[in-house]
């Protein structure tokens, strides 16, 4: 599915399809699933860890402010296009509820729709992962321990060495 994203009278390409979060429990993910993505498929062009600060719709879109806390990739050389705070869209028809408060993992394949154009904006699509990282707190709970090992040492692993592990 394609759609228009206008600022002003700029107009860009919104194409593909919903986006979906990545289901952390049962074991759903493995280790490797991670780096499989950014590295060999699709080789993702950004990775952030990013928290959401507020959600609010435009047109046919549900927008997303969040404070970028890391930049592991970006494509635009610039680090989360120059700035700790950026919107990322998706298409308001997709059933994507990312929650205030909470961080993301979120790597995709050349999502800013604004480039050299102030903020960023980075389209989410089905191209695009997207996780959740639980809390310290929820981290503490026996079944989700696994998962934020795994998902720390995949940040970790990815900030020092990015594919070249």
């Amino acid at each position: 599915m394609s759609m228009k994203l206008c600022e002003g009278s700029v107009c860009t390409c919104a194409a593909g399809g919903c986006p979906h979060e990545q289901d952390i429990l049962p074991d759903n993910l493995l280790e490797d699933d991670r780096f499989e993505f950014a590295c060999y498929s699709p080789i993702v062009d950004y990775a952030f860890v990013a928290q959401v600060l507020n959600k609010t719709s435009v047109g046919y879109f549900d927008k997303y402010t969040m404070s970028v806390r890391d930049v592991y990739r970006s494509n635009d050389g610039d680090g989360a296009g120059g700035a700790k705070v950026n919107t990322f869209l998706h298409r308001s028809s997709c059933r994507l509820q990312l929650r205030e408060g909470t961080d993301y993992l979120l790597m995709g394949k050349n999502g800013n729709t604004k480039p050299g154009a102030g903020n960023a904006q980075y389209l989410l699509s089905d191209t695009t992962w997207i996780e959740a990282i639980p809390s310290q707190t929820t981290c503490g709970l026996w079944n989700y321990r696994e998962h934020c090992q795994q998902v720390n040492r995949f940040i970790e692993d990815f900030s020092l060495s990015g594919c070249g592990l």
